[in-house]
C-alpha cells in the first residue's frame, strides 16, 4: 500500500529507484469513469449524427476524403480500397469493413433517399456468350435467356441444394449487371473457356466457392455429370438422361429431378399420382412442365456405366486486357447455377453483402457535393486527425438538410437514433416556410413536409401519427407494401407487390411467405415468384381458386413484413455534443442556425478576399494613371526589394500593392487592360458593398439562404416516392374481404360441409336427372342443403339439442363434386353428435321467438335474445327426451301459425300461441300426436289468418322423386297436440314423405333435390303442379342409380 514502509533484509543492499507511485482508486468509481468515457465515445464519435449535417463521423471522413482526393461528381470512378485506405490513413483509425461498409450504404438507392456516393462494380458476371445448362436440354447464352425472360417463358437449371445433392431449379430475371467490366479467362480440361470477372465464384467439388481469379491450375470444380440409359424397362427408356447425384454417386433420371422441383421458395407443386411419366421421351426433355404424374406401374432399374471423361478441372486463369459487358441471373435459395460447361457457379441474390472493394468503385454524387461545397472558405472548424498529421472538418457547410432527407439509424450506449428520410422538395419547402414564419406551428409544418418518404416506396397510413412524431420527436408510422389484385384471362387472382416497406429485403420476405405457406399458417397461395428486374420489384403471389384475394391479403399483412411500424426516435447531436430528442421544428431550426454560421462565415471570407482585390487594384490603379513615373523609380533602383521600398515611399501604397505592381506585366500596360482592371475594382466594390450588407442584415442574411434552398429544389427535388393514406389501417374483419354472396351450403349425413355458388346448378326441366352436385362415400348421403350469403352468421342445431355459431364463409367453398370437409373441423361435436338443423342468424328479422321442432312431435318457443352469446363449445338449445331429436328451427313473432308433416302423411296446423315461451333448457311440449313408427320430417310458419286460396300452398317431396303442392287453406286450425289430417296418399309408388316447405303460390325460387348418391337436380317450383290435400302427386325427380332415394330438399 501506498505510504506504508517495507520491512527489508540487513544486507539486501540499497533499495530500487522508484519511477512513479501507485494511486488507490475505488473499483466502482474507475468503472462509472471508464463506462462513461467510453459511452460519450460512442454517442459523439461513432453512433449519432450531427444535426447540422446528418452525418455521423465515419460518413462524413469518407466524403470529405472523397472531395480532397476529387472524386467528384463529374470524375472518373475509382477503386473502393483508394478510398478506404485513404479514410483509414488521415482519419478513422478503425477497421476497413466499417468504413466500406459506410461507403457501401451510402451509394444504395434503397437504403437513402438521396444516394450520397456513386457505386459501380465487378459483382461477379459472365460475358454474354457463356451458356448456361437447361433441364430442358438446351444450352442458352445470357442473351437468348434475358430474350426469352423478356418474352415470359420460365426457364430451370440444375443447382446445388443445401444438402448437397442436384436439384432442379427457376432462373430469374437474366440480366446486364455492368458494362465494360474487367475480365478473366477460365480454362478448364474440357476445353471450354468462361470469361467473367475477376471476383465471380465458382463452386469447388466440397461445396465451398472460390473467386474466379484466385482458382488455381489443377482445382476441381462442383461438376455436372450425365449420361443417356443403355437399356430399357418401364420408366427408362433408352437414350433416358441421368444425373449423376455428387454426393452419393448414384445416376438419377433427371426428370425425377424435375418432378421434385420446388417452386418459387417451397411451394410445391401438386402431383396426381405416384409414378413419373415423362411425355416427350424422344427429346430428352427433362424440363417441369414435361413431366406428368401416373399411377404406380412398378419400379425403375437403371443399368448404366459411368463413363466420366472429363475431371472439371481448371487449367488456367488469365487476366485479359479486353473489357466487354457481363451479365448475370439469380437462383433462389440455393443460388448457384450450371453452366454448359459443366460446372457450377454462384449467382447474384438479393440480400448478398457487397462485393470485395478491390473490385467496386466510386465517386460522389452530385447531391454530396451540396454538403461539402464552400468548405474550402473557413465555413466550418476543422480539428486534427488522429495522429495530428492532417486536419478534419467538424462537421460540413451541408446545404443539403441531409438529417431529414436521408434520415439515420443508429444505436448508441443507452440511447438511439431513427430518423425516417424524406422528400427533399417537401423539406425545402417546409425550411423556407419556417424562414417566412418563425412562429410557425408544428401542425402547419406538417402541411409542407407531408411525412416520410422512403426510398422503397410504400404506403403510409394515419397522418395523425405523423404530426405526433413531428411535434414530439417519437411515434411510430405503419408502413405497408404497395399491392395490387389482379385477374388474369382464366379468371385466376394474382397479389403484385410492387413496393415493399423501408428496410425489408425482398429475399427474407419471400422466403417468410413461403414458410407460412408450408406450415400452413397462410392459405389459398398457389404459387409465389419474384419477377423484379433491376430498380423494379414485382412480386407475384398467384391464389388458389377458391380463395379471397382480399383475405389472403390481409392475412400477408399481418404475418409477414408486407406490413411494418417505422419508429421515430429523431435524437441527433446539437452543437455536435448534447445528444438530444428533437422536433421537426427544432431539427429545421437547429439546420438554419448552422446555415447561418456557415453563411455568416462564407461571406466573412468572400469580403475579406474581395477587399483583399480591392486593394491590390487600387495599386494597379495608382501605378497605371502613373505610368512614367512607376518606370521611372524602378528604373532608378538598384533591386527589387529597394524598388519595392521605393514605390511605397513615393506613392504611399502597401507592402501588397507594390508586389503587385512589380509582378505586372507589361501587357496589362495596353489601353483594355486599363479599363478591365478599372471594371473589376468596381465590380469589387459593389460586392464589398453586398457583402457587408448582408452581415449587417438578418433578413438578407435569411434571403441568400432561402435562394439556396430554393435553388437546391430545382436542382434535386423530385416527386413523393412514398403514398400517404390520412385515416389509419381499419383493422378489418373477414366480412370486409370477403365479398358478401350467395352460396349454398351442403351438409352429408356423415357430418361432411362444403358451400358452393348456386349457379353452379343450372336450371332443368322437371323430371330431368340433374348433374352430381357431390361426391360421397356409399354408406354417406346427403341430408341438409340450404341457401345463404357468405356475410351471414349460421345457427347449428344438433340431434342432441345444442346449438353451435359459425360464419357461412368459415365453410370452405369448394367444387361441385368435392366431398368437403368434416363438420368436426368447426364445431365442437361430442361423439355420435351431428347437425340436423340449420338457421342464418340474419333471417331472422324482426322476429321474436325461435321455435324448436323434434322428429317426435315436440315443440318449444324460446326468445331469440337467449341465443345471442354462444361460446365455442356450443349451448343448449333444448332438453331432450331419450331417442328424441332436434329436427327444425325457425323464428316467429309469436303470433303465427305452425305446421308439423309427418313422414306418414299427416299434418297439423296450429297457433303457436298455444305454446308459451320456455327457457332455453327446456324440454317444449307435444306438437302432434304420433302413430306407430311415424315421426316429423316438415315443419313450416305461417302468418296467422291465412284463409285466401291461392296465395300459400304446402310443398312435399317423398322419398321416391314424387311431389306436390296443395293450397294452405285446405289445412284447418286445430288445437296443439292432436293427430291432425291427412296431406298426402302415401303408397310403395310414392315412398314415405322426405321433406314439406311452406311456399308461396307464385314463389319464383328454384327446387333444389338432392338424392342419397349425391345425385343433383334443380328445377323451377312453378313447374310442380298444385294438387289436392290427399293425392299422391306427380315425379320431381329421376334418379340415376337403383334404389337411390330423396334425401333433402331445399329452395333457392
Amino acid at each position: 500500500m501506498a505510504g506504508k514502509k517495507e520491512k527489508r533484509d540487513e544486507g539486501a543492499g540499497p533499495a530500487p529507484e522508484t519511477t512513479g507511485h501507485v494511486i488507490e482508486q475505488s473499483l466502482v468509481e474507475e468503472m462509472q469513469t471508464a463506462y462513461l468515457d467510453y459511452a460519450m465515445s460512442v454517442i459523439v464519435g461513432r453512433a449519432l449524427p450531427d444535426i447540422r449535417d446528418g452525418l455521423k463521423p465515419v460518413h462524413r471522413r469518407i466524403l470529405y476524403s472523397m472531395w480532397q482526393t476529387g472524386l467528384r461528381a463529374g470524375a472518373k470512378f475509382k477503386k473502393c480500397a483508394t478510398v478506404v485506405g485513404d479514410v483509414l490513413g488521415k482519419y478513422h483509425p478503425h477497421g476497413d469493413s466499417a468504413v466500406y461498409d459506410s461507403l457501401v450504404r451510402m451509394a444504395q438507392d434503397f437504403s437513402l433517399r438521396y444516394p450520397l456516393v456513386k457505386g459501380q462494380g465487378n459483382f461477379g458476371c459472365f460475358t454474354k456468350d457463356v451458356k448456361v445448362r437447361l433441364t430442358d436440354g438446351r444450352d442458352v447464352d445470357f442473351g437468348t435467356l434475358i430474350e426469352e425472360d423478356r418474352a415470359g417463358k420460365t426457364n430451370e437449371t440444375y443447382t446445388v441444394n443445401t444438402h448437397g445433392c442436384i436439384a432442379v431449379a427457376q432462373i430469374r430475371n437474366p440480366r446486364l449487371t455492368r458494362k465494360d467490366a474487367e475480365l478473366v479467362e477460365v480454362v478448364l480440361d474440357n476445353g471450354e473457356r468462361l470469361r467473367c470477372t475477376p471476383d465471380h465464384r465458382f463452386m469447388l467439388r466440397d461445396g465451398s466457392y472460390l473467386e474466379a481469379e484466385h482458382l488455381a491450375s489443377g482445382q476441381s470444380l462442383m461438376p455436372l455429370y450425365t449420361t443417356f440409359s443403355e437399356k430399357t424397362d418401364r420408366l427408362n427408356p433408352e437414350g433416358c438422361l441421368l444425373v449423376l447425384e455428387n454426393k452419393t454417386g448414384e445416376w438419377v433420371p433427371a426428370d425425377q429431378l424435375a418432378d421434385t422441383f420446388p417452386l418459387a421458395h417451397g411451394v410445391s407443386r401438386t402431383s396426381a399420382g405416384r409414378v413419373r411419366h415423362q411425355k416427350d421421351v424422344q427429346t430428352f426433355n427433362t424440363d417441369p412442365d414435361n413431366i406428368q404424374r401416373v399411377a404406380r406401374g412398378g419400379h425403375w432399374q437403371m443399368h448404366a456405366q459411368q463413363e466420366l471423361n472429363r475431371n472439371h478441372k481448371v487449367v488456367s486463369v488469365a487476366r485479359l486486357s479486353e473489357r466487354e459487358d457481363v451479365y448475370d441471373l439469380t437462383i433462389d435459395g440455393t443460388h448457384n447455377f450450371c453452366l454448359a460447361a459443366g460446372v457450377f457457379v454462384h449467382n447474384s441474390i438479393d440480400g448478398d453483402s457487397a462485393a470485395a472493394y478491390r473490385y467496386t468503385e466510386a465517386k460522389l454524387e452530385q447531391v454530396a457535393e451540396e454538403l461539402l461545397s464552400d468548405i474550402e472558405k473557413e465555413t466550418v472548424d476543422f480539428s486534427a486527425n488522429f495522429d495530428g498529421t492532417h486536419k478534419e472538418p467538424n462537421v460540413l457547410p451541408a446545404k443539403l438538410p441531409n438529417l431529414l432527407v436521408n434520415g439515420t439509424v443508429g444505436i448508441a450506449v443507452g440511447m438511439a437514433s431513427n430518423i425516417p428520410p424524406h422528400n427533399l422538395s417537401e423539406v425545402c419547402d417546409g425550411i423556407l416556410a419556417l424562414i417566412e414564419h418563425r412562429d410557425i406551428s408544428a401542425d402547419d409544418l406538417a402541411e409542407h413536409i407531408k411525412g416520410p418518404d422512403f426510398p422503397t416506396g410504400g404506403i403510409i397510413y394515419n397522418v395523425r401519427d405523423i404530426k405526433q412524431a413531428f411535434s414530439t420527436g417519437k411515434g411510430g408510422v405503419v408502413v405497408r407494401a404497395k399491392t395490387d389484385i389482379v385477374e388474369n384471362k382464366k379468371g385466376d387472382f394474382h397479389i403484385i407487390v410492387s413496393e415493399i416497406p423501408y428496410q425489408v429485403n425482398k429475399a427474407n420476405l419471400l422466403m417468410k411467405i413461403a414458410q407460412l405457406v408450408r406450415d400452413k399458417k397462410v392459405e389459398g397461395i398457389k404459387d409465389l415468384r419474384d419477377e423484379s428486374a433491376k430498380g423494379d420489384i414485382r412480386i407475384v403471389i398467384e391464389l388458389k381458386k377458391d380463395a379471397y384475394p382480399k383475405k389472403v391479403l390481409n392475412r400477408l399483412y399481418q404475418t409477414t413484413q408486407l406490413q411494418e411500424t417505422f419508429h421515430y426516435n429523431m435524437l441527433a447531436l446539437v452543437d455536435g455534443i448534447q445528444p438530444k430528442i428533437l422536433t421537426l421544428k427544432m431539427i429545421l431550426e437547429e439546420f438554419l442556425k448552422h446555415r447561418r454560421e456557415v453563411v455568416r462565415r462564407r461571406t466573412e471570407f468572400d469580403l475579406a478576399r474581395a477587399r483583399e482585390r480591392a486593394h491590390i487594384l487600387e495599386g494597379l490603379k495608382i501605378a497605371i494613371l502613373k505610368i512614367d513615373q512607376v518606370i521611372d523609380t524602378i528604373k532608378k533602383s538598384k533591386d527589387k526589394d529597394e524598388a519595392r521600398v521605393n514605390l511605397i515611399k513615393k506613392f504611399k501604397l502597401s507592402e501588397i500593392q507594390s508586389v503587385a505592381i512589380l509582378e505586372m506585366r507589361l501587357q496589362q500596360l495596353a489601353n483594355l487592360e486599363r479599363l478591365k482592371v478599372e471594371q473589376e475594382h468596381k465590380e469589387k466594390m459593389e460586392l464589398i458593398k453586398e457583402l457587408e450588407s448582408i452581415l449587417a442584415s438578418e433578413k438578407k442574411m435569411l434571403g441568400v439562404i432561402a435562394k439556396e434552398v430554393r435553388d437546391l429544389k430545382d436542382k434535386h427535388g423530385d416527386e413523393r416516392r412514398t403514398q400517404i393514406i390520412k385515416t389509419g389501417i381499419k383493422e378489418f374483419s373477414i366480412e370486409d374481404v370477403v365479398p358478401d354472396t350467395a352460396t349454398v351450403v351442403m351438409i352429408t349425413r356423415a357430418g361432411y360441409i362444403k358451400r358452393v355458388p348456386p349457379d353452379m346448378f343450372k336450371t332443368q326441366k322437371r323430371g330431368g336427372k340433374g348433374v352430381a352436385g357431390l361426391t360421397t362415400k356409399e354408406e354417406d348421403a346427403v341430408e341438409q342443403v340450404f341457401s345463404t350469403t357468405t356475410h351471414k352468421e349460421l345457427l347449428f342445431f344438433t340431434n342432441r339439442g345444442r346449438v353451435f355459431r359459425l360464419k357461412a364463409y368459415d365453410v370452405p367453398e369448394a367444387s361441385r363434386v368435392a366431398k368437403g370437409q368434416a363438420l368436426v373441423n368447426f364445431l365442437q361435436l361430442a361423439p355420435g353428435e351431428g347437425v340436423t338443423a340449420t338457421y342464418s342468424v340474419d333471417d331472422i328479422g324482426s322476429a321474436k321467438y325461435l321455435l324448436m321442432v323434434t322428429n317426435k312431435g315436440t315443440v318449444k318457443k324460446t326468445e331469440i335474445a337467449e341465443f345471442d352469446n354462444i361460446r365455442r363449445s356450443g349451448l343448449i338449445a333444448i332438453k331432450l327426451k331419450e331417442g328424441d331429436n332436434l329436427e327444425w328451427v325457425r323464428p316467429t313473432t309469436g303470433t303465427n301459425e305452425v305446421i308439423l308433416i309427418t313422414s306418414q302423411g299427416q299434418a297439423i296446423r296450429f297457433s303457436e300461441k298455444g305454446a308459451r315461451a320456455m327457457g332455453r333448457v327446456a324440454s317444449g311440449v307435444r306438437g302432434i300426436r304420433l302413430k306407430g313408427q311415424d315421426q316429423v320430417v316438415g315443419m313450416g310458419v305461417v302468418a296467422a289468418g291465412t284463409k285466401k286460396a291461392g296465395l300459400v300452398e304446402l310443398l312435399v317431396l317423398m322419398s321416391h322423386g314424387y311431389g306436390k303442392r296443395t293450397d294452405f287453406t285446405e289445412y284447418k286450425v286445430q288445437g296443439r297436440g292432436g293427430s291432425g289430417i291427412k296431406t298426402a296418399n302415401i303408397t310403395k309408388k310414392t315412398g314415405a314423405i322426405v321433406s314439406a316447405h311452406v311456399v308461396e303460390a307464385k314463389d319464383p325460387r328454384d327446387l333444389f333435390v338432392v338424392s342419397s348418391a349425391g345425385q343433383v337436380v334443380r328445377s323451377p317450383l312453378s313447374s310442380v303442379p298444385s294438387l289436392g290435400r290427399a293425392t299422391q302427386g306427380v315425379r320431381v325427380m329421376r334418379f340415376k342409380k337403383e334404389n337411390d332415394t330423396v334425401a333433402s330438399v331445399t329452395l333457392i
